[in-house]
């Protein structure tokens, strides 16, 4: 969770290509603690 974490606080929002990729990193890793939390973050940005 603290990698993704820290991605979300260093990312653009204005990217929405690595915006997009981030989220794609979240749901295909397993074992992600607080995957919905992040997903909804990274919704957010996308908006």
């Amino acid at each position: 969770m603290i990698k993704f974490s820290s991605a979300l606080t260093k990312i653009n929002a204005k990217d929405k290509a690595k915006v997009q990729k981030l989220k794609e990193e979240i749901e295909n890793t397993k074992g992600v603690v607080s995957k919905p939390w992040l997903l909804e973050k990274v919704e957010e940005m996308i908006g």
